[in-house]
């Protein structure tokens, strides 16, 4: 705080332990209420603080911030609306999670945090408020992941009765102050979108503010809200459309596994000579050729090790080797940030060494892997890779002669 700041200090909460007297003679709505736009499918919108979105000056919140911002909304975004409020007449930055806690904000597509005219009125310390707001914010943001927070700079000063011009300026510059903190605050950390309240709205000292004021502050805040909500509905249908892509992809390819009718069929000499081979080869405690149904990795042929036929596809080597083209190689499971805490390397007889190339059918579906483990970590060479790419494709070339030696068997053979 400047110099000139603390020296106005004193001399402002004079004035407003006077002036609040007078306060309670103010039009403004009750603390709860809502402003709403009707339409399909409505935004849910909480508005809680105080400042600019208490009201004061009218008698009803749809006259207010949350009226207009619900109908400018509406009218932007083409469906309903509706804005609850919350209001503490008296909440600052340092109280307000209080104010916030018992709130189910989880429940609500964006909240609106309305604080600072009391922190302006106070003489807040910038350093004090900021701190309070970034715990606020926090704490806001570990609640409601799902939830678009947005805070609003503190609006313009009201020339109230009883005001000195002289008092109007120190509190003017002293909201700038505490303004270019939030600004900072929401840039630096990220965990808020800043709502900027226009500058230049009059009151009427009778009336504190007016029905006209807050329409102009309602569009210009549904404005900078519409700008993030629907940059966060173009987000949501890409990761909603990738959702759907990965099901469709998931779908074909244990579409294309099942045309092959593998599954659950016994050993054949033709598979376990070559993954025998690969054993040797990498003097590997385990290579196995295996394959990924819906929820579990099924072993057409395993040799060395226990012999379990089956095991779940969840948090296995294979699930995720068959995602890319190229192979999986894991030098020591042990430091690795995927499988380290993993039940195949922690349990009894754990895999700490894997190396797993995919398999495809003629389509080009990744179904299974040709893969060796052992149970100490080592080093795979580009050699070794490049040979366990080749004994891989030798065994897709098995799997595509026995499919169609198969033909025209349809389901798997049990």
């Amino acid at each position: 705080m400047t110099a000139l700041s603390m020296a106005a200090r004193p001399f402002v909460r004079a004035w407003m332990s006077i002036a609040s007297s007078t306060w309670h003679d103010i039009a403004r709505p009750p603390a709860r209420g809502l402003g709403h736009a009707p339409g399909a499918d409505p935004l849910h919108v909480l508005m809680i603080g105080s400042g600019a979105v208490t009201g004061w000056g009218v008698l009803s919140h749809d006259l207010a911030l949350p009226g207009h911002t619900a109908r400018a909304l509406s009218a932007a975004l083409d469906r309903g609306a509706q804005v609850d409020v919350i209001v503490d007449s008296t909440v600052t930055a340092a109280t307000a999670p209080k104010l916030i806690s018992p709130i189910n904000i989880e429940v609500y597509d964006a909240v609106v945090i309305s604080l600072g005219m009391n922190d302006v009125f106070r003489m807040t310390t910038p350093r004090t408020w900021a701190r309070h707001y970034s715990r606020l914010l926090a704490d806001v943001q570990e609640r409601c992941a799902h939830t678009t927070v947005f805070v609003t700079s503190v609006p313009p000063v009201p020339l109230m009765r009883s005001m000195t011009r002289v008092v109007h300026a120190i509190l003017s510059r002293h909201r700038r102050i505490l303004n270019a903190r939030l600004a900072a605050l929401c840039s630096r950390e990220d965990t808020a979108h800043l709502l900027h309240i226009p500058e230049g709205t009059l009151s009427q000292p009778d009336r504190h503010r007016t029905p006209e004021t807050y329409r102009v502050w309602g569009d210009a805040v549904a404005g900078q809200m519409v700008t993030v909500l629907q940059s966060k509905c173009v987000e949501a249908r890409a990761e909603a459309a990738a959702t759907v892509s990965e099901r469709a992809a998931e779908k074909a390819r244990l579409d294309a596994l099942r045309r092959l009718g593998i599954l659950d069929t016994p050993p054949e000499e033709r598979f376990d000579r070559i993954v025998e081979y690969a054993r040797s080869s990498f003097g590997a405690d385990i290579a196995a050729l295996s394959f990924i149904d819906e929820d579990r990795q099924w072993f057409k042929s395993r040799r060395g090790g226990r012999e379990p036929g089956l095991m779940p596809r969840s948090g296995s080597f294979c699930d995720h080797a068959i995602r890319d083209s190229r192979p999986l190689i894991v030098d020591d499971a042990t430091l690795h940030p995927v499988f380290r805490s993993s039940p195949y390397v922690t349990g009894d007889d754990g895999i700490l060494f894997y190396a797993g190339h995919p398999i495809s059918t003629p389509e080009g579906e990744r179904v299974g892997t040709l893969c060796v483990m052992g149970s100490s970590p080592r080093e795979f060479t580009e050699m070794e890779s490049a040979l366990l790419r080749d004994l891989a494709l030798l065994l897709q070339k098995e799997l595509w002669e026995w499919a169609t030696d198969s033909s025209p068997a349809t389901e798997p053979r049990g």
